[in-house]
């Protein structure tokens, strides 16, 4: 039998590999069904992708289209509940997707791997061929004074919470920007904090433009330095900042996240200075048996690098000796229009106005232009794209641009709406199966 640990995209993805190669298989879970999809189905990427497609239609209701009049009311505590159902259902097709590949999923608590390798779960010591640790990650918290507040949230909140009449966002990164429009949009006042730069690494043409994004619906966006703490006052939740304060109702902290590897650490698996679970290119552990994928070994936590090293290690138990290689992934921050970045291997280099059809036409026309920026890294280059679909064009840009690979080398953008990119991997994947 093999235990998985974790049922998010890594735990779940190397589970229906197993499952469908006839293995018995075991996928354990602290929340049980309820946990399948992981972070970033049932609070992360999912649900802040629900809540930018709504912010959206509110900001296009502000700017207007001629001869269109559009009018938007935001009931917030109604729009978290059909997310919640949404997401309900989305499960629903997960669990079913498993329980069909012959998983068995349970609810339990693992306390931690053991050589055998075996796994103690719910006080009881269970044998296994092989393990696979897929923990996830969880929010990265400052360590200062207040962050324990009631009315200071993350990701895992929002869709507990009220709508804010003031909300401070704390972060530079995708996350950050992402709640900060979001929540501005729906109608709260929202300040912007971060540290020193936003969207590190991105060029400086392509973080004005995700600024421009934020500033249409109202977000004032501020260099504050490092937060030191958070006090309650009479006034609300006082952010004081290296470069000065913010009063808020409630703090939304977008500070990154970290991986949720204390079972590999108290099992004594070796883990990082960072707290990431160490593997090989196989997703080996240092315990024989036992193996990691997902966010539980490190940036750059996105649900299809997840997959990828879930396939990696379910190949591996397999005996297919699969190698966890480099592949081009994409990342969007999605704001109202698609920040994009990825990398292909191909050396361009250079700027080009992107075309004002389609989906662009009206944003053309509100004077919100698309772009493609190129920066060369030797035989490789960074694109970065700004348009309403960026996320769709960055699949394509590896298929086309990544030479010799066929698309092999490429893992898609989530979450999308495209579904061809799924469709290629499925039949990649099942004839790979069938191949060996």
């Amino acid at each position: 039998m093999d235990v998985i640990v974790g049922a998010g995209p890594a735990g779940r993805t190397c589970a229906l590999v197993l499952g469908r190669a006839g293995r018995k298989v075991l996928l354990i879970d602290r929340k049980g069904k309820k946990g399948v999809g992981g972070k970033c189905l049932n609070e992360a990427c999912m649900v802040v992708g629900a809540l930018v497609e709504v912010a959206r239609l509110v900001a296009w209701s502000r700017l207007g289209i001629p001869g269109v009049e559009l009018s938007v009311d935001v009931d917030y505590r109604e729009l978290t509940r059909g997310v919640k159902k949404t997401l309900a259902k989305i499960r629903s097709k997960l669990l079913r997707e498993v329980r069909d590949a012959g998983v068995e999923v349970v609810r339990g608590e693992v306390d931690r791997v053991e050589e055998g390798p075996a796994v103690r779960v719910n006080g009881e010591r269970l044998e296994a061929d092989h393990v696979l640790l897929a923990t996830g990650s969880v929010p990265k918290v400052p360590d200062v004074d207040g962050v324990e507040l009631d009315d200071v949230v993350t990701y895992r909140e929002l869709l507990d919470i009220d709508l804010p009449g003031e909300a401070c966002v704390v972060g530079g990164g995708p996350t950050a920007l992402e709640l900060a429009f979001v929540f501005a949009a729906l109608g709260s006042e929202v300040t912007l904090t971060y540290r020193s730069q936003l969207l590190p690494g991105y060029p400086r043409e392509v973080v004005k433009e995700a600024v421009r994004d934020l500033k249409l619906v109202g977000v004032e966006v501020v260099r504050g330095g490092e937060l030191r703490e958070i006090r309650e006052t009479t006034n609300g939740l006082e952010c004081e900042f290296e470069c000065g304060f913010v009063v808020a109702d409630v703090v939304l902290l977008g500070t990154g996240l970290r991986p949720n590897s204390e079972v590999a650490a108290r099992s004594g698996i070796e883990v990082g200075e960072d707290g990431e679970v160490v593997v090989d290119d196989r997703m080996r552990t240092s315990m024989p048996g036992v193996y990691a994928a997902g966010d539980v070994t490190g940036p750059p936590y996105l649900a299809p690098v997840a997959r990828y090293e879930g396939l990696v290690a379910a190949l591996n138990m397999l005996g297919r000796d699969a190698r966890r290689e480099h592949p081009s992934i994409p990342r969007v921050v999605r704001l109202f229009r698609d920040i994009g970045r990825t990398e292909v291997k191909a050396a361009w280099e250079g700027r080009r106005e992107a075309p004002a059809g389609g989906s662009a036409f009206w944003l053309f026309a509100r004077g919100f232009e698309g772009k493609l920026v190129g920066r060369r890294r030797g035989k490789t280059s960074e694109l970065f794209t700004v348009g309403p679909n960026a996320s769709e064009f960055l699949h394509y840009a590896g298929l086309v641009l990544d030479e010799n690979s066929g698309g092999s080398e490429v893992i898609e953008v989530h979450p999308t709406a495209d579904p061809v990119i799924h469709l290629v991997k499925e039949l990649r994947l099942e004839d790979l199966m069938n191949r060996s």
